[in-house]
């Protein structure tokens, strides 16, 4: 994707912003802070993780942190110090990148996009959660399908934080965004 769709795109959600929202100070202009990308797997060995770290390492092109259990829970068969996923976050230019991508390549992709819902008793309005079940909509990792086509990869746990402080700021960072949304 070109720099100058990137660039036009992310002065038209700034304009939707100061239209909608009008903050009465520009720094305090509600915006995209991060975004934290995670796997999270039943399975606790390390060989389950591979794929799923490299996945991350080729959407991304960082190196994922995996994450380990802090407590041992019997009833799942858990151990203390177990991985349990991994993840990777985003900040300025990476998150801007990531989010675009899935706008313009990945949900056009998939087949029955749904409409992710906002509740209005939401209780955190920073963090906005989806998930993306198929994988394979992104070219990264559509290109290296012989890797993934043994083990499948679970569903990538997406979520943004923003700079709202209610819930029409963030609604409104992610309509300009362009997020297909259906509000409850």
């Amino acid at each position: 994707m070109s720099t100058f769709h990137q660039t036009s795109k992310i002065k038209s959600c700034h304009y939707d912003l100061l239209t909608q929202i009008k903050p009465g100070n520009f720094i305090k202009e509600p915006q995209t802070i991060k975004v934290i990308l995670s796997f999270s797997s039943k399975d606790t060995s390390y060989n389950k993780l591979i794929n799923n770290l490299f996945a991350l390492k080729l959407l991304t092109g960082l190196k994922p942190k995996i994450l380990t259990s802090k407590k041992a829970v019997t009833s799942l068969k858990i151990r203390k110090g177990s991985p349990i996923g991994c993840s990777v976050t985003l900040r300025e230019k990476q998150a801007e990148k990531f989010l675009f991508k899935t706008l313009f390549l990945a949900f056009p992709n998939i087949k029955t996009l749904e409409k992710f819902k906002l509740s209005k008793k939401i209780k955190n309005p920073q963090s906005f959660s989806f998930f993306i079940e198929d994988l394979l909509v992104f070219p990264e990792l559509e290109n290296q399908y012989e890797l993934f086509q043994h083990q499948k990869l679970p569903k990538l746990n997406v979520t943004l934080i923003s700079s709202a402080t209610n819930l029409n700021e963030l609604k409104t960072i992610l309509m300009s965004l362009k997020y297909p949304l259906k509000l409850n």
